[in-house]
């Protein structure tokens, strides 16, 4: 995990499922596996996570510059700020499929407080505007925010 600015502070951040355990099996043979999974799994049952954050402690042996550098939780343990609710839901139309074809994700669209830190995250940030620009022209698609309407269909 990379870190990210929590005001002036720095963080990283975890979300842990809330599952007693997995009531589905996947079928690890189909590449598309984990959608699969999130499918079946959420056409039925609301699905729960703890939203859990770190905070920076000491920036000699919790680096922002180097993500490959573990922070050790015994200098900062996580600790959850908030649980994620995904209620019951179908998500799998074509249409749908298609509407998130053609979103783009990026980590900078936050607020600046918020923002990902360190160097790798500088380069993927420009990794996902390159990636986006080319799907959107493959996809012969403008590159927009979704808005109510797309929301509601």
């Amino acid at each position: 995990m990379s870190p990210y600015r929590f005001g002036d502070r720095a963080i990283k951040f975890s979300a842990k499922p809330q599952l007693e355990s997995l009531s589905i099996r996947p079928n690890l043979k189909s590449k598309h596996y984990l959608h699969e999974v999130m499918v079946q799994q959420l056409q039925s049952q609301t699905v729960y996570f703890d939203f859990l954050i770190q905070f920076q402690t000491d920036p000699i042996r919790m680096p922002i510059e180097d993500p490959t550098i573990e922070w050790d939780e015994t200098l900062s343990p996580y600790r959850k700020v908030a649980t994620i609710k995904i209620p019951p839901q179908a998500f799998n139309s074509a249409d749908q499929m298609q509407f998130c074809e053609n979103l783009s994700f990026t980590p900078w669209h936050a607020l600046p407080e918020h923002q990902p830190l360190g160097g790798i995250n500088r380069m993927r940030r420009k990794v996902y505007e390159a990636t986006a620009k080319v799907r959107h022209e493959l996809n012969h698609t403008p590159q927009r925010e979704p808005d109510i309407e797309d929301l509601l269909n």
